[in-house]
């Protein structure tokens, strides 16, 4: 990852709280020279330093999750775009803000008796905002056992951990108060997000 000093994230906190929120990732590995990417919602486990996921039996991808070559993983945030009208400087061209974080490590498979936790770890996380929030129990347990069958689980040891929010920290403070008042006007939710961003920097 091309990694600016200004955009570089030191806060090794910062960055599993940004994975955590931002957890559909884009999981990178080898095969006989050719790079395979598949996006795969993860699990973090911050006490082990590392992250969860599972794949279709049918995607071949989960073969090289041996551990033999380093896999990676990207996550990406919110994004926008910056118009160069929004600075205080003259002669300005556009850029685009972002915010990612991407993991290199070790993967190892899951044992089969190992898929009940992890899909109950991801449920769980994602239903928790509702009212009335789903529960495995609701599967019939053989239809439960046929479908997990269909899948297999995957660990990875976060060996290496690199952040990068490009949040205009290279512009003077005038120009990034235009940014964040440009973003801030833009109806919407990446723009928002990199506005408030934005503003707890210049806060901080």
């Amino acid at each position: 990852m091309y990694m600016p000093a200004s955009f570089k994230v030191e806060d090794r906190s910062a960055m599993l709280d940004f994975i955590d929120r931002w957890s559909f990732g884009v999981l990178m590995t080898l095969k006989a020279g050719s790079l395979e990417v598949n996006q795969v919602p993860f699990i973090l486990d911050r006490e082990n330093n590392r992250l969860y996921g599972h794949l279709a039996r049918q995607n071949d991808q989960w073969k090289e999750l041996d551990g033999a070559d380093e896999t990676r993983v990207l996550f990406q945030g919110p994004h926008a775009y910056v118009s160069p009208d929004w600075y205080e400087s003259a002669g300005m061209v556009p850029t685009w803000n972002f915010m990612s974080a991407e993991v290199r490590g070790r993967s190892e498979l899951l044992p089969p008796e190992r898929l009940p936790w992890l899909l109950e770890q991801l449920s769980d996380k994602h239903e928790a905002a509702f009212a009335n929030p789903w529960k495995m129990s609701k599967v019939p347990p053989a239809k439960l056992e046929a479908m997990m069958k269909a899948i297999v689980g995957f660990s990875i040891d976060i060996e290496t951990l690199n952040g990068k929010f490009k949040l205009s920290q290279n512009r003077n403070p005038q120009d990034r108060a235009g940014v964040i008042a440009g973003l801030s006007a833009q109806p919407d939710e990446n723009s928002q997000v990199i506005a408030q961003q934005m503003q707890l920097l210049q806060d901080s």
